[in-house]
């Protein structure tokens, strides 16, 4: 119990987005396979409160917070209409992702989710496939565990 709070305290620290549920039921819908990867860690508590003689069972939930940065290098140096071109492709893929810094010959991309990673890495590899862009890097990263 005391190294579940110690953990609990550690992840409220580093900013993770959590969620406590009352109902078993409830932790289940949070932890669904479509959400199960994004669950860093899970916290069954289980309390006895002496005024009515129960016990109380929680959970809590501790939500992963993944960034994706993405990388695109050209041959030669950039232009806005290629940033532009790239930016609005990532977001017609769904990977709303926002220009972070800008090279001579890169442009560098962030977005603050679980999943674009992959999406954002396809996309690059038809791009260099197709030799509009010179190659790329992507990088997704969660928190220590």
């Amino acid at each position: 119990m005391h190294q579940a709070r110690a953990i609990a305290r550690l992840a409220l620290r580093r900013s993770i987005p959590s969620i406590r549920i009352d109902e078993s039921r409830e932790a289940e819908k949070y932890i669904s396979p479509h959400l199960r990867s994004q669950v860093w860690l899970l916290i069954v508590n289980e309390e006895f409160s002496p005024l009515n003689e129960t016990r109380h069972k929680h959970h809590i939930i501790f939500f992963q917070r993944f960034s994706m940065q993405l990388t695109v290098t050209f041959a030669s140096s950039i232009t806005d209409e290629q940033v532009t071109w790239v930016k609005e492709s990532l977001a017609e893929a769904g990977v709303p992702a926002e220009e972070k810094s800008r090279t001579e010959t890169s442009v560098t991309f962030t977005d603050p989710s679980t999943v674009t990673y992959q999406i954002a890495g396809d996309l690059c590899r038809k791009w260099l496939d197709e030799n509009l862009i010179y190659g790329f890097t992507v990088i997704s990263d969660s928190p220590a565990s």
